[in-house]
């Protein structure tokens, strides 16, 4: 059982970094209240940045499609597996 209380610590950590990595290269505030209406303009986007929202658009559904069938563990390592293996060490670290 401290297996996975390791596990969910090593996980927080991770997104704490990548939170401090992301605001400590930002030139400017880098606040969002809402992400209501929240646009991208497409056109600044390189080819990393359209990849990395691709995969997130996956992992959004394929967490959604579990999430509807209750199967909340899947659920959960979808977005490990997101979080952990593209959006940090390969999309931040790339950057």
């Amino acid at each position: 059982i401290f297996e996975k209380f390791e596990i969910g610590r090593n996980f927080g950590t991770k997104l704490w970094n990548a939170a401090r990595f992301i605001q400590m290269n930002s030139g400017e505030d880098t606040t969002i209240t809402s992400a209501t209406g929240l646009e991208l303009d497409r056109t600044l986007l390189g080819a990393d940045d359209r990849h990395i929202l691709l995969r997130l658009n996956a992992a959004i559904e394929n967490c959604n499609a579990n999430l509807e069938k209750y199967r909340f563990n899947d659920a959960a390592q979808v977005l490990y597996e997101f979080v952990w293996h593209q959006y940090c060490d390969w999309y931040l670290e790339y950057a």
